[in-house]
């Protein structure tokens, strides 16, 4: 059933959503841009080359240089409803796994700045299961859908807060504190939405999702006393 539905979705975007000339344009022209900044030697055995994927030298560079190509090819409409997809929805993994993903990968690679989006990514998973709360759609797959996701954001922000921690120490402070207040602000509209909905079973189902975000927020703050107690920042 899951699959019918996901077929008709498809089916639907490719006959009534397509991409403009100009928007085409546009994205090949980006991607042009890109590749002729950063262009990497690739070894031959007969001949000197360039990559086309440029410094990306990961199976993950290629794969997002791939999905670009590939929203040129197909219609950019299907990147706009996906970008709306809610938990649960039949074009929410392409939201998370295709268009956040191709967003990360054209930010700037510093952890400083990787670390704000995964913030930033965070921020819109709560937001999310706020908007299914207040729907009543929070249901079992959705509350794991958003779970999973702000478990992988909460690693990827444990890795880049420590990097940026010892690479980038001023930018670091700026955006941890940031980071916390963001967050701890978009957790307090998450449960007072839940509380108007006056259901224990919404207030149970919310325990995994705080209990990520409280794990997330603890990280950055234990390596902020870290830098506080070792290596402070002096202007």
């Amino acid at each position: 059933m899951k699959k019918d539905t996901l077929n008709q979705t498809f089916k639907h975007l490719r006959e009534n959503i397509g991409m403009t000339t100009a928007e085409k344009e546009r994205v090949l022209s980006v991607l042009k841009e890109h590749t002729a900044l950063h262009t990497a030697a690739v070894e031959s055995p007969l001949f000197a080359t360039r990559s086309p994927f440029g410094t990306v030298g990961t199976w993950f560079g290629r794969f997002a240089a791939v999905a670009v190509i590939m929203v040129v090819i197909t219609g950019s409409g299907i990147v706009a409803v996906a970008n709306e997809a809610l938990p649960g929805d039949a074009l929410y993994g392409f939201k998370i796994n295709v268009n956040e993903e191709i967003q990360s990968f054209l930010r700037p690679s510093s952890p400083a700045a990787q670390l704000a989006y995964e913030a930033e990514r965070t921020q819109q998973r709560i937001q999310e299961a706020q908007t299914l709360i207040e729907q009543d759609r929070f249901d079992q797959d959705a509350q794991e859908d958003v779970a999973k996701s702000l478990a992988k954001h909460s690693k990827t922000i444990d890795t880049q807060a420590k990097k940026a921690a010892i690479e980038e120490p001023k930018a670091y402070q700026a955006v941890s504190k940031d980071i916390q207040k963001q967050i701890a602000t978009s957790v307090d509209v998450l449960v007072e939405a839940a509380d108007k909905k006056e259901d224990a079973a919404i207030k149970v189902s919310l325990e995994n999702v705080l209990a990520v975000t409280d794990s997330t927020v603890k990280s950055i703050e234990t390596i902020d006393t870290v830098i506080a107690l070792e290596t402070p920042i002096v202007d």
